[in-house]
């Protein structure tokens, strides 16, 4: 009679999915365990103990399928322990709004996770129209052609919100009328090129600090216009069902091993600090400081990795009214995340853009990718 050490992978998977589906050691179970010749007290034993006493699937958050087992034999009297690594959860939404998108999502990525689990993700973000450097955008255009991710993450410091800044702000620098019909302006035209790019991509929506500014400006300024404002904004960013918004204030989002957020820490080890800040149990994948920065954390069971990119906008910052600062070291550039939701591993590719006379520049998956350098102009009027 064979223990549960020799019996195929096969086998123990229909024996977990029989005691997770009739709560325990149900007849089915009993019947199945007397076929392939094992004692249904022996495989009930190794079932709870890989379970931890819980749910099979949930406790482990694995998917049906999922091969966690060694096969190796040892020889002698050594007993050959199942190898048990659970992999990342899927999402860390415990709660979600009604209106928002984010069930919509959670539901794709779990369907996902089950049909194709291999993932590649784009974070474009630091753009802070309408002050975005125009070539940098382009690279950026050309490298999601290039990449066709199954994921983009937009928003995340897409617009500046200038004139809702709490700096003193030049108005003579952006002489728009209306912060939400400049941003809509630019919002359009950037998921039309995405879409054009990569067709059959997702886009999520997360907050960046800018974004941000919005409904801090709505709850200090103006809170009885506050709930239709931020239903307008919705609207806007979802751009006809064409981007998922995943709620108000919302500034991150989980996909199993990766962690993308726009970020908040501003000291020289940001994708250090925010790896401890995690736990050191997931990726993280960030903006917010335009320039790149990496961190890797190697785990008793598994290593995290963190990485900043740069940004989309020009390397000298334009706000503060009577004071344009340069010289922080800032960097143009986007990074593209690739791995699997059902294992640990993350893959980065931060790509720096380069000015080379009239030319940026940069070097993605051993292609010289390159656009003319274009002169910025903000607009009077939108």
């Amino acid at each position: 009679m064979p223990n549960w050490s020799e019996l195929p992978a096969s086998d123990k998977i229909v024996l977990i999915g029989l005691y997770q589906e009739e709560g325990g050691e149900s007849p089915d179970f009993i019947t199945h365990c007397n076929d392939i010749g094992i004692l249904p007290s022996t495989a009930g034993r190794y079932v709870r103990f890989l379970n931890h006493d819980l749910s099979t699937y949930e406790a482990m958050d694995m998917l049906p399928g999922m091969p966690y087992f060694t096969e190796e034999h040892k020889p002698g009297n050594i007993i050959q322990i199942p190898a048990i690594v659970p992999r990342a959860r899927l999402t860390d939404y415990e709660q979600v709004e009604r209106d928002s998108d984010a069930h919509k999502w959670v539901t794709w990525l779990e369907e996902r996770a089950r049909s194709n689990p291999e993932m590649t993700v784009m974070h474009l973000c630091d753009i802070h129209q309408p002050f975005a450097d125009p070539a940098a955008l382009e690279l950026a255009y050309q490298m999601v052609k290039e990449a066709q991710p199954t994921v983009i993450v937009v928003g995340s410091d897409f617009g500046d919100l200038y004139l809702s800044s709490s700096f003193d702000n030049d108005p003579d620098l952006a002489d728009y009328d209306d912060e939400l019909d400049c941003y809509e302006y630019y919002w359009r035209q950037h998921i039309k090129r995405l879409r054009a790019a990569c067709p059959n991509a997702i886009f999520i929506f997360i907050y960046g600090n800018h974004e941000q500014r919005l409904i801090r400006k709505l709850i200090r300024d103006a809170k009885g216009y506050r709930k239709r404002v931020m239903r307008d904004f919705r609207q806007l960013i979802q751009f006809g069902g064409q981007v998922m918004y995943l709620g108000d204030n919302i500034t991150h989002a989980r996909m199993g091993p990766l962690h993308v957020e726009h970020g908040i820490r501003h000291n020289d080890h940001v994708t250090k600090s925010r790896l401890i800040d995690l736990g050191g149990q997931v990726s993280v994948m960030m903006g917010h400081v335009h320039k790149r920065n990496f961190y890797s954390l190697a785990g008793a069971d598994f290593d995290v990795e963190g990485i900043s990119s740069g940004s989309l906008s020009p390397p000298n910052p334009h706000y503060q009214f009577g004071s344009v600062k340069s010289g922080r070291g800032w960097e143009q550039g986007t990074a593209v995340a690739t791995f699997n939701l059902l294992e640990r591993g993350v893959e980065f590719e931060n790509v720096k853009f380069t000015n080379i006379n009239n030319t940026k520049m940069c070097y993605f998956r051993g292609q010289r990718l390159e656009t003319e350098r274009i002169q910025i102009k903000v607009p009077k009027a939108i």
